[in-house]
């Protein structure tokens, strides 16, 4: 029996420590139009797997586009996250990539985007930090 429960914790605790650690480290390209609504944006992101709008986030962050998505990407994924350290991950990104000291807020002047700056970390350091 104890080896059996043992087993099983471990298990338990792998399987806990995996789901964190799978997200890969890669960027994902946005293919959606770049000129939706936020309640568009919302019910498009709803249906997308999480994993793939982090890596569509990180994407957006490190090569920022003409209309850029990293607003309305990284306040879905901070107002959607559960995990507090995930959730300031988020909010603390999307203030160094807008210098918004509100940027919670930016999403209420969509579709107007203001300027956007590149990401100051490099990918892995943003999958370092994620984690």
């Amino acid at each position: 029996g104890q080896v059996v429960r043992a087993f099983f914790l471990l298990a338990i605790i792998l399987l806990a420590t995996h789901s964190v650690d799978a997200l890969e480290c890669k960027v994902a390209e946005y293919k959606l139009s770049r000129d939706l609504t936020v309640g568009q944006i919302k019910s498009s992101f709803d249906q997308i797997n999480r994993d793939l709008l982090v890596q569509t986030a990180w994407g957006e962050m490190l090569k920022p586009q003409k209309k850029s998505m990293v607003t309305p990407l990284l306040h879905y994924l901070a107002g959607t996250e559960d995990n507090a350290d995930r959730h300031g991950y988020f909010r603390t990104m999307l203030h160094l990539v807008t210098g918004d000291n509100q940027p919670m807020s930016r999403i209420k002047i969509w579709p107007q985007r203001g300027e956007i700056r590149k990401s100051p970390f490099n990918l892995q350091r943003l999958c370092e930090l994620y984690r």
